[in-house]
């Protein structure tokens, strides 16, 4: 079966948290008012076009790749990107990952449906469904 439409959902909805400076809620309080402070001093210079395209090409084949196996299609980035997210990241040139990504945010990519919760023990939302 393709997951070619999981696949997309899944790749454009991490490209767009690429595009703006994610709000990281860690489930502690204090260390959330730290990378809210410590992260206004930061600068991190936007991605480019070609960075978030090749994000997207990488991260699209490695999903691709899984989806003809057996293993559950997972992705998460804890306090930074992990496994195929991190792989896709550094194939794009993405530096400075632990503050493009959200944190503690997890997603599910089954057939027909693509779910993610962004933020520690935060609701699961359905982004894509075949049933909509």
């Amino acid at each position: 079966m393709s997951m070619e439409q999981e696949i997309t959902a899944a790749v454009e909805w991490w490209a767009s948290q690429l595009t703006q400076r994610p709000i990281n809620q860690t489930g502690d309080k204090e260390v959330d008012f730290s990378l809210f402070s410590f992260s206004s001093f930061i600068t991190v210079q936007p991605l480019t076009d070609q960075q978030i395209e090749t994000f997207k090409a990488a991260l699209r084949d490695k999903l691709e790749a899984l989806s003809t196996t057996d293993e559950d299609l997972y992705l998460v980035c804890d306090y930074e990107p992990k496994d195929m997210l991190e792989a896709a990241a550094d194939e794009a040139g993405i530096t400075e990952q632990n503050h493009r990504f959200p944190m503690k945010t997890n997603m599910w990519i089954d057939p027909g449906c693509v779910t993610v919760s962004c933020g520690y023990a935060a609701p699961v939302q359905t982004i894509y469904s075949s049933a909509r």
